[in-house]
């Protein structure tokens, strides 16, 4: 976010909204436990879209394989010779996490 030049106390409330937070689940009258979640954008806020896109915006910027992003899903695309598998792999291991 601050590469978007978003600073200050807006970054702060940023941080905060996506750091500690838990999750758990619930079926029926059971639940599970409280878990951190250590990774990932909130699921189901109106913030979580938006956030998502921020995160993967400059995704294309990083790899050498042609990349195409369309809403939540990113395709890689290389031939499977050699050289461009190698390249492929490497761009693969970016997305590890």
């Amino acid at each position: 976010m601050k590469n978007l030049g978003v600073e200050g106390t807006l970054l702060n409330w940023f941080e905060s909204y996506l750091k500690s937070r838990q999750q758990r689940v619930v079926i029926e009258d059971s639940s599970s436990s409280w878990k951190e979640v250590k990774a990932g954008m909130p699921q189901g806020s109106v913030l979580g879209p938006l956030l998502f896109l921020i995160y993967i915006n400059d995704i294309q910027h990083d790899i050498d394989s042609d990349c195409f992003l369309f809403a939540d899903d990113t395709m890689l695309l290389e031939e499977a010779c050699s050289p461009q598998s190698a390249a492929l792999n490497k761009d693969l291991n970016l997305f590890h996490c």
